[in-house]
């Protein structure tokens, strides 16, 4: 663990803020592996969201040939400028993440560049969302969460939620390995780990209607899908029942039961 890290947040005033999800990683081991995970390549861009003190932005600047920090916290933007003052490759900016890409995602449409990041809790899923889901693309995503929703993120049929269908759907996901929470200060509640998301797909104008259906079907979790349909799409309940049979799903199948073919297939039915 290093406590150096700690006592550099502590002498410049800051005190972390569970609510913002702000746990800073403290193991220069974990951050050693987060980087060695993320595959980076010498001439790679890197963004970086909710950095923190720097250290595994420091991490990255020897290993990239250009990294983008995002830091929304004023007083750990501060302190984060102060410790890359040598980095020339790193560039800071006191923005929030989503509000900043909005603003900044058109001069990304031809340049590949690769997320890593300790994520803050409290913007994982709006993250994962954001960047899985609208052009331009990372070519990878490298991203300590917290391990529930990491086990979401690859779950099976059975286990499916929206986030773990959008994720799949565009690339292919992967837990690498977990991180105890008493790696970070303050200790979070929860243990986290690190997962890839890699070969990450663009979107297309059908996805639409995909995700439109994606969303009737969880609508009401615990109801049978044909129930969900019935109601979003105002289908009567034979034409509804027959779709998903013409799926070759069960006709008590419930969204969660469905992996991302599963959606697919049943879209295009439904289209015909």
């Amino acid at each position: 663990m290093n406590e150096s890290i700690k006592q550099n947040l502590i002498q410049h005033g800051i005190k972390p803020d569970r609510s913002a999800g702000q746990n800073f990683l403290l193991d220069m081991d974990i951050i050693k592996k987060i980087t060695q995970t993320a595959k980076l390549k010498a001439d790679d861009t890197v963004l970086e969201i909710g950095a923190g003190p720097g250290n595994l932005t420091k991490e990255l600047s020897t290993r990239v040939k250009r990294v983008i920090a995002i830091e929304s916290d004023q007083k750990i933007f501060t302190l984060l400028k102060k410790n890359m003052a040598s980095c020339s490759n790193v560039e800071i900016y006191n923005k929030d993440i989503i509000r900043w890409w909005e603003q900044q995602k058109r001069h990304f449409l031809n340049k590949p560049y690769k997320i890593v990041a300790n994520l803050p809790y409290n913007i994982t899923g709006l993250v994962l969302r954001t960047f899985v889901s609208r052009n331009p693309k990372p070519l990878s995503m490298t991203v300590l969460v917290q391990e529930e929703v990491a086990d979401r993120l690859v779950a099976k049929k059975g286990k499916m939620s929206k986030l773990s269908v959008m994720v799949q759907h565009y690339g292919t996901v992967e837990k690498i390995f977990r991180v105890s929470r008493s790696s970070f200060w303050p200790a979070p509640n929860v243990d986290s780990a690190v997962v890839e998301i890699s070969k990450i797909k663009k979107t297309h104008a059908d996805d639409v209607e995909l995700f439109r259906l994606i969303r009737v079907g969880f609508s009401s979790k615990r109801k049978q899908l044909h129930n969900n349909l019935k109601v979003g799409y105002k289908k009567e309940k034979k034409d509804v029942e027959k779709a998903i049979k013409d799926a070759k799903l069960s006709e008590k199948v419930r969204a969660q039961d469905l992996s991302p073919d599963d959606w697919k297939e049943l879209c295009k039915i439904l289209q015909k």
